[in-house]
């Protein structure tokens, strides 16, 4: 026989939607479901005695409930849930600077901010909103806030900045249909395009050959001279100026027009 879960208590006993809350008692393994009055929450059971759970959108003040294959509890108090501000979730998860992005939640109007990893800007709009710092150095990858009158409301996942490619040069300046071009810059690990302008053209980003600088295709291991090696029948060269970024990129225009 399985004997049925048991609520003791839960901490803090208030909170607004997205707030963290550990509900304690006994019986809790294999736990299947957690309710707020009702409305279903994520949660984790840390041990037999202790569940950690977030105050789920939607949901409203009342007893909390815990589900397990030997029956439900239901606590002898009732959690009260705020007015303020919560973020049940946020997409994309990930985007260069520009991205805009959708956050989910609940308590949003009369927002006064929103920042991405504690970088604050000017509020464009809460359901879509549009960082103009992303990736470029000013903000870092990390959670999203709300902020209205009524709080401010912290997203339980980080949003990743990625850091877009920035070309610092090319040579030669021109050439024919067919010329090797070497692109110098940043940011060219897993580059999926190269154009001249507008027109597509074939490419490496060169792996580093040699045994003490990583494992071939690595592009983060800084060395201090030019690498030269046979691929087939070519010969292949990458060069990394001293205090530059990644690895320079060797594109080939085979259609002709810079």
């Amino acid at each position: 026989m399985v004997n049925g879960p048991v609520i003791s208590g839960f901490t803090p006993s208030s909170g607004r939607v997205g707030t963290s809350v550990t509900i304690s008692g006994s019986g809790f393994t294999g736990a299947t479901a957690v309710a707020f009055n009702g409305t279903s929450a994520s949660f984790t059971v840390s041990s037999d005695t202790a569940i950690q759970t977030t105050v789920p959108a939607g949901a409203t003040s009342g007893p909390i409930s815990v589900t397990t294959p030997g029956g439900t509890a239901t606590s002898s108090g009732s959690f009260t849930v705020g007015n303020g501000p919560g973020i049940s979730g946020f997409t994309p998860a990930s985007g260069p600077a520009g991205t805009s992005v959708t956050i989910s939640g609940s308590g949003f109007t009369g927002a006064t901010a929103v920042a991405f990893n504690g970088n604050e800007r000017e509020l464009h709009g809460v359901l879509r909103y549009r960082h103009p710092d992303l990736g470029t150095g000013r903000s870092h990858s990390g959670p999203i806030s709300v902020t209205t009158p009524g709080g401010t409301a912290t997203s339980p996942s980080a949003f990743s900045v990625v850091k877009p490619p920035a070309i610092s040069g090319f040579s030669p300046a021109s050439g024919t249909a067919g010329t090797s071009v070497t692109i110098s810059g940043t940011g060219f690990s897993g580059a999926t395009a190269v154009a001249f302008n507008g027109t597509s053209a074939t490419f490496t980003v060169p792996p580093i050959p040699h045994p003490d600088l990583g494992p071939c295709g690595s592009h983060e291991r800084a060395f201090e001279r030019d690498h030269t090696w046979r691929h087939g029948d070519q010969l292949r060269r990458v060069h990394r100026a001293e205090g530059a970024g990644d690895l320079q990129l060797h594109a080939y225009n085979r259609t002709g027009g810079h």
